[in-house]
């Protein structure tokens, strides 16, 4: 029997000890919000949390967040020992199934790294275009600074008309910015 990768809305009771480790594991503490602030998040309602299961076990989250006309993906995490699988690949597969808007991502820009560039190679494996445009993430924290991304799309004609209207988006809505330095 093949294993199988499925979707379900996040459940705070089953699903967050799993996730709040993966989550800070899977991220830099630059892209992560405070442990607090991020559980808060998911559970406010203005997120709509994914959680990955494989086998009907959770493998892993994708945090979605609706905006005026896009979907924007914060957070997209496999437990690391499931890493490898397809278990990342069938369930972006399946969230762009679900969503009718565009989709939304920020990566690190391609020359960071290899595991930087690897990344961007998997997203476009799945349809979704790399915007060369400067971007800058807000910072999580008032200690910390912004820092350099990229975004991605599922549709390139969009991202590339609607780019500053993207990015004001992201920045006042899920980073609560409205500075336009960003």
């Amino acid at each position: 029997m093949k294993n199988k990768v499925s979707l379900r809305p996040f459940a705070p009771l089953e699903d967050l000890e799993a996730a709040l480790q993966l989550y800070q594991q899977a991220f830099p503490i630059e892209e992560r919000r405070p442990a607090e602030q991020w559980v808060t998040t998911l559970t406010s309602g203005q997120t709509l949390p994914w959680t990955i299961l494989y086998n009907n076990n959770f493998a892993g989250f994708i945090i979605l967040w609706r905006m005026e006309d896009f979907i924007y993906g914060e957070h997209f995490a496999i437990n690391p020992s499931l890493r490898g699988q397809g278990i990342g690949s069938e369930a972006l597969s399946l969230i762009l199934k679900r969503i009718k808007e565009p989709l939304i991502i920020e990566v690190e820009p391609p020359e960071s790294d290899t595991i930087a560039q690897r990344r961007i190679a998997f997203y476009q494996r799945h349809g979704l275009h790399f915007c060369p445009k400067a971007y800058l993430q807000p910072p999580y924290r008032d200690t910390d600074k912004p820092f350099p991304l990229c975004l991605m799309s599922s549709d390139e004609k969009f991202i590339n008309e609607q780019f500053n209207n993207i990015s004001k988006q992201i920045h006042r809505v899920v980073y609560g910015k409205t500075n336009t330095a960003y």
